[in-house]
This record gives structure tokens, sequence and C-alpha cells, in this order.
């Protein structure tokens, strides 16, 4: 498992004792909330540092790197899907509709050169 990607679902949520159909799952609460609002809110207040995009970027990275070599992809990287821990550590969420594989995967994506633009534009819009 990487850090930086969220936990397999703690526990499935069935819709009754008698009827085990699963309707949703239990996965850990990140207060701070996404990328995009947690960032929005510290950048109002003078606290984002290069040091703080900068460890981002890179547990970003980590994380794609970390998909790449499960020959998976997440497909809908953006701010709205990334959580920030109590600790400002990143986690990539939101793989219930976006996994593909190489088979479906779009050409930008096989040549690797789409994910590493997408995590450059997320750092840069969190960053302005």
């Amino acid at each position: 498992r990487h850090p930086n990607i969220i936990p397999p679902p703690a526990r499935l949520v069935t819709l009754s004792e008698n009827d085990k159909r699963v309707c949703g799952y239990l996965t850990p609460f990140y207060e701070r909330g996404n990328l995009d609002r947690y960032s929005s809110k510290i950048r109002s207040q003078g606290q984002l540092s290069g040091r703080t995009l900068q460890k981002w970027y890179k547990q970003l990275v980590s994380a794609v790197e970390s998909l790449i070599d499960a020959d998976t992809y997440h497909g809908d990287i953006k701010p709205d899907n990334i959580l920030v821990s109590d600790s400002e550590d990143l986690m990539l969420i939101d793989f219930t509709r976006t996994f593909t594989t190489m088979a479906i995967a779009s050409p930008e994506v096989r040549e690797g050169n789409y994910l590493a633009v997408a995590i450059f534009d997320i750092v840069c819009k969190i960053a302005n």
C-alpha cells in the first residue's frame, strides 16, 4: 500500500442485516478536506509555502509512479480528488469510476506524458 493513496475500505455497508447488497463503504475521514479547499484556505492566510508545494508535488509523483508500477491509472487526478491529512500529507482518492488499464488508457497516459503534466498543473493551480 502506498502512503499517499487512500487505503482500501475499512468496512462495506450493506442495505440491511437481511439484505447484504453493498450500498457503500467506510474510509478514513480527513478533516482538512480536499486539496482545492485546503490550499485556498492556507494560501489566503499566507501559509502556503514553497516547501509545502514541493512536498505535495513529490507525494503526488510518488503516488502516480506507484499506480504505473501496478499497471493501472487514476484517470481523474484533480485537487478535488486529493485529500489532505492532519500532517498535511496528500491522499489520492476517488478510484471507483476512474481506474483504467493500459488497454483502454489514452495515448497520453500510455506514453506517461499526461500524468506529469497533470500533477504539475495541480501544483501550479494551488500555488496561485
